[in-house]
């Protein structure tokens, strides 16, 4: 399934047998309480955002440092955020 397009070169797909596990990890990242802090956040750092549209959290990857924080890019997504 096609679940973001960011240009015809950029888009983001996720195959029907792995959406079982990716569902997996987002109800463990939802349900499983307090995160520990990570210390050393970088452009690059893989790590969790919580997207406000649906109250989620999700996987990303830090882009930039921007003036609200971070801005990311969920990687079993595509789109990207400020956080």
């Amino acid at each position: 399934k096609i679940c973001f397009v960011n240009s015809l070169e950029e888009f983001y797909v996720q195959l029907d047998d792995s959406l079982t596990d990716l569902d997996k990890v987002t109800e463990r990242l939802n349900n499983g309480g307090e995160f520990e802090p990570i210390g050393d956040l970088r452009v690059g750092s893989i790590c969790t955002a919580f997207w406000s549209e649906d109250e989620k959290w999700y996987r990303c990857k830090i882009l930039e440092f921007c003036d609200v924080g971070y801005h990311v890019q969920f990687i079993d997504y595509g789109n990207k955020a400020k956080c």
